[in-house]
């Protein structure tokens, strides 16, 4: 996964684009830019863990700072860095990055290696600072009238089927989704691997309580989605109440689904969301 660069001692001229390739790696406090996503994770006790990535259009040389007590002091490089995991330098900032979600920023900080078992990116930015990219275009950033009659169609799926609490059954959850779905910050993530998902989420909460939170449904045409016809962005919050034995956890969560509306029956090509707060 991960690769520490070994220069070689060879011919001049390998020596030489070796060097320049080392001179073209990010060093901590340079700028990197790329698409702001969340990833969802669970712990090793099972709870969530969502955490902030950049995405990164091509990959990049990451330069690494020894650290003090180090042996060497000659800074180490990762080669093939495609995403970035955040460590924010305020972490309550994270939840002013909804609107965010899918933009191109810049972020600064300092470079670290990854924990396997904490991290999921290719490198770690710590004390990162995330400032949106001027005039780049977020998928929501893109409003467009939509018909009265979409609007309420997307609200009565949204209040009456995707908050209901309801158990689905795999079957109709599989038909739900597209084949290829972007899935909590990750692409391509098929309908069956969601089906599971889900599934184990309602075994693991089996009392599930949800309401829309009045006025913040928010339903945009994209114009810009790649896919011609109907296809629609759908954000909203909500409150939440899950129950198991013995545990409750109570809150405010966003959602944030692209619905394709092509076929007549609506297909969700994505779906991201983030808990607000907990009470």
């Amino acid at each position: 996964m991960l690769r520490l660069m070994v220069l070689p001692v060879v011919a001049a001229g390998a020596i030489a684009w070796c060097a320049a390739a080392e001179a073209a790696c990010v060093r901590s406090g340079e700028p990197v830019s790329g698409e702001l996503r969340e990833v969802r994770t669970t712990d090793s006790t099972g709870q969530l863990v969502a955490s902030f990535q950049v995405a990164l259009k091509t990959p990049l040389c990451i330069e690494i700072d020894p650290g003090e007590g180090a042996v060497s002091q000659e800074p180490e490089q990762i080669e093939d860095v495609r995403s970035i995991e955040l460590v924010l330098a305020v972490p309550s900032e994270s939840l002013e990055f909804g609107e965010l979600l899918g933009a191109e920023v810049e972020v600064r900080g300092r470079f670290e290696h990854p924990v396997e078992s904490v991290h999921t990116g290719d490198a770690v930015l710590v004390g990162a600072e995330i400032n949106p990219i001027e005039g780049a275009v977020t998928p929501r950033a893109i409003p467009a009238v939509t018909p009265a009659a979409i609007d309420d169609q997307i609200e009565r799926f949204v209040r009456d089927f995707y908050l209901s609490g309801e158990d689905v059954d795999a079957e109709q959850i599989q038909l739900l989704y597209a084949p290829a779905v972007h899935y909590f910050g990750r692409d391509d993530v098929a309908a069956t691997e969601i089906v599971r998902d889900k599934l184990s989420y309602y075994k693991r909460w089996p009392d599930r309580t949800f309401k829309l939170i009045e006025g913040t449904l928010d339903i945009r045409r994209l114009e810009r989605s790649g896919i011609p016809g109907a296809v629609y962005d759908v954000a909203f919050e909500y409150d939440f109440d899950v129950r198991r034995a013995g545990d409750v956890k109570r809150g405010r969560g966003l959602t944030v689904l692209t619905i394709d509306l092509n076929d007549g029956d609506g297909h969700i090509l994505r779906e991201t969301g983030r808990v607000l707060r907990r009470l």
